[in-house]
């Protein structure tokens, strides 16, 4: 994978891997509905500056980890409220 931003640098896909576990796991840090939503701000300028190095994988597996942990946290609002 080749990044424009670091001068051209070489980025090999199982960096990139890493990098997606690890916003899959600060995806599911979040603890509330803003920092989700926020951090999914933060994913789309991502993908955005970097579009050539995003396939539709990527984005389909972050989008799932994203909707599971909004699911969790609307749970989890429901109960406190109720």
């Amino acid at each position: 994978m080749h990044r424009c931003d670091v001068g051209g640098q070489f980025i090999s896909y199982r960096k990139l891997r890493q990098w997606l576990i690890a916003v899959a796991h600060q995806i599911q840090q979040c603890l509330t509905l803003l920092q989700l939503l926020n951090c999914l701000s933060e994913i789309r300028e991502d993908c955005k500056k970097y579009s050539k190095q995003y396939n539709w994988q990527h984005h389909q597996f972050l989008s799932q980890v994203w909707f599971q942990r909004w699911d969790i946290l609307l749970q989890e609002q429901s109960q406190s409220t109720a």
